[in-house]
């Protein structure tokens, strides 16, 4: 996924690989790829703010993955790989405020 991305750039301190969604208690890598069990892949990413900001962690995010492109990411592809972007409650208001400047441009 982005792990292997994110884990290269200065501030990132952890990654956290997993799945979110679907309907199965215990997914596994090959049960997700095959598209059985409703997940996405995710990675929880805790990084130093005084290093790198929420916005060029987001710029990096978007680099990697074109969201314009349903299901697929790079070269890998299928329902499991489909973009998103998931941030704590604290994060909210930063976001609005990007997206409103990006419409904005």
């Amino acid at each position: 996924m982005y792990r292997c991305s994110f884990l290269m750039v200065k501030g990132v301190v952890k990654i956290e690989s997993g799945y979110s969604g679907g309907y199965n208690k215990a997914p596994t890598y090959n049960k997700v790829c095959a598209g059985g069990t409703g997940h996405a892949e995710v990675a929880k990413i805790e990084y130093d703010p005084q290093i790198i900001s929420y916005r060029q962690l987001l710029d990096i995010f978007f680099f990697i993955h074109d969201p314009t492109t349903p299901d697929r990411q790079r070269n890998d592809m299928g329902i499991s790989t489909g973009p998103s972007l998931i941030t704590s409650r604290s994060y909210l208001p930063k976001l609005e405020n990007l997206k409103k400047s990006l419409k904005a441009s």
